[in-house]
């Protein structure tokens, strides 16, 4: 009977994840049904009065914005919809063995998955609460009167024993310690690599705030993100620019859109503003815990540099600026980073008079290891190829990758 009801309870829940993805998708091809409404709608006809043309055109150009935003927005949800996942059977005596293990430290278990996605990266989803004895056919080896707090860090250790791989809680994990109710926990293999940064600042001459703003964060995806936004001018105008591009950058990707969903996004927003003067620049680089895939993005950014050993790589290409007009595709390059290899990112207050080749003989010498001492290490060189002068915000950002050892 219990295997009847668990098997019946897998094919409900196998209904209830169908009907989520198509209903999802549904949401997502009628906003691709809005955006072609909009977007086929006429520009209408010309008018002699030239500002009721110009209200007529950005009314226009607005609504094949908003198509545009619709169109994005319904390619995320429809990513989502199609995201592919499997479960790894582990067969009723493994879950029995690993129920027992459990219970021995109080806790019991509902329900877990061993699930594996499209990228290779496994997860686990488990649901359980602090045990009782009376919960089970046998005694723990602990007194369940004595109240023990346990936390999601201890359930991924005794899972990190049961199932033989290094797990952590994953960033999707909302609840801390267990309780006394069921509570859904998530859990993913450790990482491979860490990510260490630094970075250096140096205000505009003239200026009491930088208009360059930078951002380091890591999301549920399993990535380090390093973003850095160059506002146009200086000052405080600048700053607010700049912070605000790395703001709503930042809040895209942690809700789940992709790099080049969330620029085009953050770009049509700032083109709809339609305010002059209004560019910043953005420079992203996207690091993989699990692979050591470095991404970069770069719209109107400088030129950012790959350190292994006393080998120099520059990745750039031309792009302009965000807020300017509707980007057609956005531009992505990657490159595979190993134990010990350094990025450097930089504004382009460091390019001025500044002789590059010769910066990257710099680099290639550079007599510190820590990020943070790579960036002040630099600044004070580029501080005095400039005399001591700052023409120019200058914003150093340094990462550094290291294998972890803990994971072994």
């Amino acid at each position: 009977m219990k295997e009847k009801l668990n098997k019946k309870e897998m094919t409900d829940s196998r209904y209830c994840l169908m009907y989520e993805k198509n209903k999802m998708q549904s949401y997502a091809n009628s906003l691709e049904n809005l955006a072609l409404f909009f977007q086929s709608q006429e520009r209408g006809q010309p008018s002699g009065d030239r500002e009721k043309a110009l209200f007529q055109n950005r009314i226009w150009e607005n609504q094949i914005l908003l198509a545009d935003q619709f169109r994005q927005i319904a390619k995320a949800m429809d990513s989502v919809a199609k995201e592919r996942f499997r479960k790894i059977h582990l067969g009723r005596r493994k879950e029995k063995e690993i129920e027992r293990l459990l219970a021995l430290e109080n806790i019991y278990v509902e329900d877990f998955y061993l699930l594996e996605k499209e990228d290779g990266k496994r997860q686990i989803v488990i649901c359980a609460r602090e045990g009782r004895s009376s919960d089970w056919l046998f005694s723990p080896k602990t007194n369940p009167s004595v109240k023990t707090v346990k936390t999601v860090e201890n359930l991924a250790e005794y899972l990190t024993v049961c199932f033989n791989m290094p797990l952590v809680p994953s960033g999707e994990q909302t609840a801390y310690f267990l309780t006394d109710k069921n509570t859904y926990f998530y859990l993913e293999e450790e990482p491979k690599y860490l990510v260490l940064s630094g970075y250096a600042k140096a205000t505009k001459e003239g200026e009491t705030i930088s208009g360059d703003n930078h951002v380091f964060f890591d999301t549920s995806a399993g990535k380090f993100y390093c973003l850095l936004s160059d506002g146009m001018g200086s000052g405080e105008k600048a700053n607010k620019d700049s912070s605000m591009v790395l703001d709503m950058m930042e809040r895209l990707l942690e809700a789940g859109f992709t790099e080049e969903l969330s620029v085009q996004l953050l770009n049509n927003c700032l083109v709809a503003r339609q305010e002059g003067g209004n560019m910043s620049t953005l420079d992203y680089c996207a690091v993989d815990y699990h692979t050591g895939n470095c991404e970069f993005l770069k719209m109107g950014a400088c030129e950012s540099y790959v350190k292994r050993d006393h080998h120099i790589e520059k990745i750039q290409w031309d792009s302009l600026p965000l807020g300017i007009f509707q980007e057609e595709k956005i531009e992505k390059q990657s490159r595979i980073l190993s134990h010990g290899d350094y990025v450097f990112l930089w504004s382009d207050g460091v390019g001025a008079s500044i002789n590059f080749d010769f910066l990257e003989e710099v680099l290639e010498t550079i007599p510190y290891r820590h990020p943070t001492e790579m960036a002040n290490y630099l600044m004070k060189y580029v501080l005095q190829m400039h005399q001591g002068r700052v023409k120019d915000d200058i914003t150093i950002l340094v990462l550094g990758l290291w294998e972890n050892r803990h994971r072994d």
